[in-house]
């Protein structure tokens, strides 16, 4: 059945984040679109930031939702003015180079897929998009630090091996 997306914002400092829960597949991706819009356009936040589980542009293959329902997103995505995109549901690392519908910018978003990797879920990378920067599989576990000031939004991904937390990305936004 088609439920209203679950659908959240909120600021922290000088950064909106937005968080985006919908059915994939179902008619509701245009609802949580169309509400990232409106929810959005009311932050004065100098950095915008969406949560969401299955990224827009994938690294597995099989993918998730369609391209078209993912177009509806990433459309919604360029209109908010959504700096960094945070997902996950690949299982796998992946950034993005700034791009805006599909298309590198320097202006545009930068999209992370950051997921851990087991060998139950261990898929084949693809970086059919042509936007990714970096996509790999070959990490024991990541998690991100973010650091924001009113000219520049820095993410560093660290991997952590059992014993050691070793920076394995970085990516610095500014203004």
């Amino acid at each position: 059945t088609d439920e209203a997306p679950l659908a959240y914002s909120v600021e922290y400092g000088n950064v909106y984040v937005a968080v985006l829960d919908y059915l994939p597949n179902t008619n509701d991706v245009q609802a949580a679109a169309d509400w990232l819009v409106e929810d959005a356009s009311k932050s004065n936040a100098m950095w915008k930031v969406l949560t969401l589980h299955q990224p827009p542009y994938f690294t597995n293959v099989g993918g998730g939702s369609t391209r078209a329902q993912m177009d509806i997103l990433v459309n919604a995505i360029d209109e908010a003015g959504i700096d960094v995109v945070f997902s996950g549901h690949d299982h796998t690392y992946a950034r993005s180079f700034p791009v805006t519908a599909g298309e590198k910018n320097e202006n545009g978003t930068v999209y992370f897929i950051c997921a851990a990797t087991t060998p139950e879920k261990d898929y084949q990378v693809t970086t059919n998009h042509g936007i990714h920067q970096i996509a790999t599989n070959e990490y024991n576990s990541v998690y991100l630090t973010i650091n924001t000031t009113d000219t520049s939004f820095e993410v560093n991904v660290w991997n952590y091996d059992g014993e050691n937390h070793n920076l394995f990305d970085s990516c610095k936004l500014t203004r």
